[in-house]
């Protein structure tokens, strides 16, 4: 399995002039995964991987478009590689992560329960990689 991880700079990072209090220098990350055959990507993920995309942010740092903006580059990312759709899934309950997938023109494919997680509800959207 092929991978490409990026942490996405905060722009509160380093220390405030103002207090000398430093600050984390990433508010989170992102990481594309997908498998070759032949030297190829293929879209087909294994069973335990649930998508293409992961990703995470801190908690201070949700809600001003950084996972939003990161998702994006990823899709840039993933064309670079041979992939020209890729799958994201998130908890049924997630409506932040719903939010950043849909505003990256994710379409809602599925709903599904996965036993190796367990018994939650999650969405699979498809996402089309084409700048």
């Amino acid at each position: 399995m092929a991978a490409r991880s990026i942490a996405f700079p905060a722009r509160r990072a380093g220390s405030s002039p103002k207090t000398g209090r430093s600050g984390p220098s990433s508010a989170g990350s992102i990481n594309l995964r997908w498998q070759e055959k032949d030297g190829r990507p293929i879209l087909a993920l294994p069973e335990h991987v649930l998508g293409h995309v992961g990703y995470t942010i801190l908690p201070a740092f949700a809600g001003h478009g950084y996972a939003t903006a990161a998702l994006a580059a990823m899709l840039g990312v993933a064309h670079e590689a041979g992939l020209p759709e890729i799958t994201i899934t998130c908890d049924a309950t997630n409506l932040a992560s719903r939010r950043i997938i849909e505003k990256n023109g994710g379409r809602l494919i599925e709903t599904f329960v996965a036993p190796l997680y367990g018994p939650d509800q999650r969405l699979r959207f498809l996402v089309s990689t084409a700048p």
